[in-house]
């Protein structure tokens, strides 16, 4: 049975999930979706995978793209998210759009792996993200299991937040990613190397001078600030000095 997974990932986590049950059904190397913006994707597989990670308990702008332009002839559908603490409805609103499209999304799972998001405090300690590591990756052979096993199962979604207070966190972020945007500068630390204009899923980050500078499609992805090897990018000057993150088993040349 042939199995396509999409993912997309600003610092690894996803890409490590999407790897990991790939392995575990034996599908191919998974697709980045900064390669398929634009345009449809239509594949011929038997099952389709799409991992994402959850921003303000909702998918990133990027993964709703995509899905609005999303259709496949696969007979089982399945998503992943993984959060820092609660996915929210993330799953559900993507599994709103998908029904737009005529598709049913078979299955959702969510699974918790280290926060990227510096203004709720930054990465947690490397102890703390190995005992996720762990975690993620038992999480991930039972998910695998039941995705091979073709089990139907409502989307996973947070067992104490109303659905209402989800979506209006989401709208609420969606709606001041542009000003978010805003909050990026640059230090005196920049090497100019342009590694953080590469890394942008989106293209938002032009080099003026070999420094970066923020359009307003941004993500809020933070690859650009976690990815730069000097360390010389921040978010709020109030959240200067919280603990950086990517995935140390991924590359920035993986996610480009």
């Amino acid at each position: 049975m042939k199995t396509v997974i999409y993912y997309f990932s600003g610092t690894g986590n996803s890409l490590v999930l999407a790897r990991g049950l790939a392995t575990r059904l034996g599908a191919d190397e998974p697709v980045n979706l900064r390669h398929c913006r634009g345009r449809e994707i239509q594949d011929d597989a038997d099952r389709v995978g799409i991992v994402f990670p959850v921003y303000a308990f909702g998918p990133p702008q990027l993964v709703v793209r995509f899905l609005n332009g999303f259709s496949t002839a696969a007979s089982y559908v399945f998503a992943i998210c993984n959060c820092g603490g609660s996915p929210g409805s993330a799953l559900r609103f993507a599994a709103g759009l998908l029904q737009r499209r005529g598709i049913r999304l078979a299955a959702g799972f969510s699974i918790v792996m280290p926060s990227n998001y510096l203004p709720f405090g930054g990465a947690p300690a490397v102890e703390r993200q190995q005992q996720l590591f762990l975690a993620a990756g038992k999480r991930l052979d039972r998910i695998g299991e039941l995705v091979a096993a073709g089990v139907v199962m409502a989307p996973e979604k947070t067992s104490w937040l109303p659905d209402w207070f989800s979506h209006a966190v989401y709208r609420w972020f969606v709606a001041g990613m542009k000003k978010s945007s805003r909050k990026f500068f640059v230090t005196d630390q920049c090497t100019r190397c342009g590694l953080c204009e590469k890394i942008c899923p989106v293209g938002n980050i032009t080099l003026t001078d070999g420094r970066p500078q923020w359009g307003e499609r941004c993500e809020m992805c933070l690859a650009c600030l976690q990815w730069c090897p000097a360390q010389a990018i921040a978010f709020g000057r109030e959240y200067r000095g919280r603990r950086h993150y990517h995935h140390p088993d991924v590359a920035a040349a993986d996610l480009m």
